[in-house]
């Protein structure tokens, strides 16, 4: 019997468990900068502005206590915006480089923004106060 390349590797491949493969790391790009900023719109020189911390984005929502009140949030491109009232609360995005940032926190009412890096679009976000 004649044993070609391709019947070798088919035999070879046929003898690998799907258990015995390591899955393929995610490649993310490194995180970028994601200015945020915050002003009290009953005192406008009330105003806080950083660059946002990062983590890898997950399926997960971070939760919100039913003291945190806040209006709809906005996406526009890369920016994210939202109108809050509470304590000890941050403003998050999920961008599409694969990373959550959150700008934070504030504590009273504030209209905040985060904005993705450069090249990148906010896919949904909000405000957390855990």
């Amino acid at each position: 019997m004649k044993i070609t390349a391709l019947s070798f590797f088919t035999i070879i491949l046929a003898s690998i468990s799907i258990s015995q493969v390591a899955p393929l790391p995610i490649l993310l790009p490194a995180p970028g900068n994601a200015p945020y900023s915050a002003v009290n719109p009953d005192d406008p020189n009330d105003v806080e502005s950083g660059n946002g911390s990062f983590e890898i984005a997950t399926a997960d929502v971070p939760e919100s206590s039913p003291s945190l009140v806040c209006a709809p949030q906005y996406i526009t491109g890369r920016l994210l915006g939202i109108i809050c009232k509470g304590s000890d609360w941050h403003i998050w995005t999920d961008c599409t480089d694969g990373y959550r940032y959150k700008g934070g926190p504030f504590s009273g009412f504030y209209r905040a923004q985060i904005i993705c890096p450069e090249g990148y679009a906010s896919i949904r976000g909000g405000a957390s106060d855990h």
